[in-house]
């Protein structure tokens, strides 16, 4: 009879396990479910701003345990790793799409989260090559420092060039605040063929 080798005995223990867990009513979880159960629960978090925090809720863990029992759910350091995981991949499928755009104008603004927080948020538009209007989400970096136009400028190309779209730019839609038509005062300065542009709404919203 020929030899076992270590390698049938690896075999053997694992259908041993296998049959085990199988005995005791246990359900076998793949890692092919466990990491498309994972990236779901990733991208649900993004899509509907979850708090990362809410994986270790009970409710939660109750229900993935009844709709997908044996899946043990990520810690919150390795779901924020994973989260990190899929944003890098989306930047360069995003930084991709935008290589092969002629021009591109953004809109932007500044906000503060609940936890008093500040960011600016950009937001870019531009027609395809099947002359459809796409609009796109390009980045919404915190901004901690002072919102003098300088930073705002300094903030805003850091932006831009991250994503390659720098001499791409056609137009910038913005309020009326004084550091924000300061500050692209000064870039469309810098920027030939720019043209910053009053946000429509905020010049209603300020009649009224």
């Amino acid at each position: 009879p020929a030899a076992v080798t270590a390698s049938d005995k690896k075999v053997e223990l694992s259908k041993s396990s296998l049959s085990m867990q199988q005995f005791l009513g246990r359900q076998v979880v793949t890692d092919k479910q466990r990491l498309e159960v994972t990236s779901g629960i990733a991208e649900w978090l993004t899509d509907s701003l979850r708090p990362v925090s809410i994986i270790s809720d009970k409710g939660f863990v109750e229900l993935l345990n009844s709709i997908e029992p044996g899946y043990k759910v990520p810690s919150r350091p390795n779901m924020m790793a994973i989260i990190q995981r899929q944003l890098e991949l989306l930047h360069g499928e995003l930084v991709r799409v935008l290589n092969a755009v002629d021009g591109i104008a953004i809109t932007t603004d500044q906000w503060s989260s609940s936890r008093s927080v500040s960011y600016s948020t950009y937001t870019g538009h531009y027609i395809d090559h099947t002359w459809t209007l796409r609009s796109v989400v390009l980045d919404t970096p915190p901004f901690p420092e002072r919102h003098t136009a300088g930073n705002i400028v300094e903030q805003t190309k850091v932006a831009l060039e991250r994503l390659g779209i720098a001499d791409k730019l056609t137009g910038i839609v913005c309020d009326q605040a004084p550091n924000m038509v300061a500050a692209y005062r000064e870039l469309r300065a810098e920027t030939s063929g720019l043209l910053p542009v009053a946000c429509a709404c905020h010049r209603l919203q300020t009649a009224i």
